[in-house]
C-alpha cells in the first residue's frame, strides 16, 4: 500500500505518517525504487496510534509503549489523562458559572429604573490598595484569575448616608470578588480588604470619566431612596463594570454600583 493510500484510509497526513515511520512506530518494506510499501500491520498500528493521539497522549509516550509491554504503563497513561480532563472539566464548570453570574449582573444592569433593590449573591471582598502587590514581594494576588473578579468602585457609607448637596466626592477604584471564590481557592482575603456584606442592596448605574472623584449629583437616586424610606447604608459601595464607551469627549466607564441596606444569610444564592 502506498503512503497516499494509507493517508486516505486513516485521514493522517503523509508527512505525519513518515514521522511515525522514522520514530520506529511503522515498519513498511522499502522497495527497490526507494518507496515504502505499507502493510495491513502498518494500517493497524496507525489506527491504534490515531486512537491514542485522540486521547491527547504525546507521541513520545505512545512510542514508549512499543518498548514497554507492561499494561500498567498504559493504564497509568489513562489515569493521568483522565485527571487532566477532569481538571479541565472543573475549570470549564467554573468558567460557566461565572459567565452565568456575569450574565445575571448584565440583566440586572439593563433595568432602566434609576434605583433597583436586589439580593446580593454572597459577601463581596474588594481590594483597593493595588500598590500593595507591587511593593510587597511576598504578596499574592487576591484571586489570580480575572474572570473571577470585577473592577469595583468604592464610595463611603458616610457619603451615601450624608446630606445631599452639590459637591465632588472622592471615589476609589479596585478589584473585587466573592467570599466563596476565595474559599474555593483556599485563599485568605488580602490585608486591608473591604467587605461588603451579603444582603439586600440598593443599586444604580453611574458613569465615570475621572477615577479620583464623582459629582454627588450622580448619587442622588441612592441618597434620596435611603432618606425617603428611613434606611441607612450598612456599607460603602462595590461595583460591576457594565461597559466602556469611547466618546468624542473621552472614555466613559459605566458601573452598576450597590451598597448594603440589610444583611442576611442568603449566601451562594446563585449556585
Amino acid at each position: 500500500m502506498k503512503i497516499n493510500e494509507l493517508s486516505k484510509l486513516t485521514g493522517i497526513h503523509p508527512e505525519t505518517i513518515r514521522m511515525y515511520r522514522k520514530k520506529g512506530l511503522l515498519h513498511p518494506q522499502k522497495l527497490e525504487n526507494g518507496y515504502y510499501d505499507y502493510t495491513a500491520a502498518d494500517y493497524v498500528s496507525l489506527a491504534y496510534i490515531r486512537k491514542l493521539r485522540g486521547y491527547s497522549f504525546p507521541i513520545e509516550e505512545i512510542a514508549g509503549l512499543y518498548q514497554n509491554q507492561n499494561s500498567d504503563h498504559l493504564l497509568g497513561m489513562f489515569r493521568k489523562e483522565k485527571e487532566i480532563l477532569q481538571n479541565q472539566i472543573n475549570e470549564l464548570q467554573i468558567r460557566l458559572r461565572y459567565l452565568e453570574l456575569e450574565e445575571q449582573h448584565l440583566r440586572e444592569s439593563s433595568v432602566i429604573e434609576k434605583i433597583t433593590v436586589l439580593q446580593s449573591v454572597d459577601e463581596k471582598i474588594d481590594f483597593y490598595d493595588l500598590g500593595y502587590f507591587l511593593t510587597n514581594r511576598h504578596a499574592t494576588h487576591p484571586v489570580g484569575i480575572y474572570t473571577m473578579m470585577t473592577p469595583t468602585v468604592y464610595i463611603s457609607s458616610e457619603v451615601l448616608n450624608g446630606e445631599f448637596r452639590s459637591e465632588t466626592v472622592p471615589i476609589r477604584i479596585g478589584i473585587g470578588t466573592y467570599r466563596h471564590v476565595l474559599d474555593e481557592l483556599k485563599t485568605d482575603p488580602p490585608s486591608g480588604a473591604i467587605r461588603i456584606p451579603n444582603g439586600l442592596c440598593v443599586s444604580q448605574v453611574i458613569e465615570i470619566t475621572d477615577f479620583s472623584s464623582i459629582r454627588k449629583e450622580q448619587l442622588e437616586p441612592m441618597i434620596s431612596y435611603a432618606k425617603e424610606n428611613g434606611l441607612r447604608y450598612q456599607s460603602g459601595t462595590t461595583g460591576f463594570l457594565m461597559n466602556i464607551e469611547k466618546q468624542e469627549s473621552g472614555t466613559v466607564f459605566r458601573f452598576r454600583i450597590r451598597a448594603c441596606i440589610e444583611e442576611n444569610n442568603l449566601s451562594h444564592a446563585w449556585q
